[in-house]
């Protein structure tokens, strides 16, 4: 596959377009950090990314507290250490 994308890129000279999560390439985690990927790190050279945060782009700051989303029966609810009673 990989070798499929190099060679469109250079038969038609552009750059496949593949969407990332944000947290591969900026401090957007929960905790200020970056995800380290070496095939992402490959990639960069080859391919344009389309990178998003849903938690950034909703205004949630960088740090904040870490956020899980919890399946009960059907339902789904978003927790934090904050929200989160037993």
């Amino acid at each position: 596959m990989f070798l499929y994308i190099l060679a469109l890129y250079n038969m038609f000279m552009f750059k496949p377009r593949i969407v990332l999560s944000r947290c591969f390439l900026s401090p957007v985690r929960y905790n200020g950090g970056i995800v380290k990927d070496e095939f992402v790190d490959k990639l960069k050279e080859f391919v344009e990314f389309i990178d998003l945060c849903p938690e950034h782009d909703i205004g949630l700051g960088v740090p904040r507290p870490r956020i899980v989303l919890l399946k009960d029966n059907e339902s789904k609810r978003l927790i934090s250490k904050f929200s989160f009673k037993i």
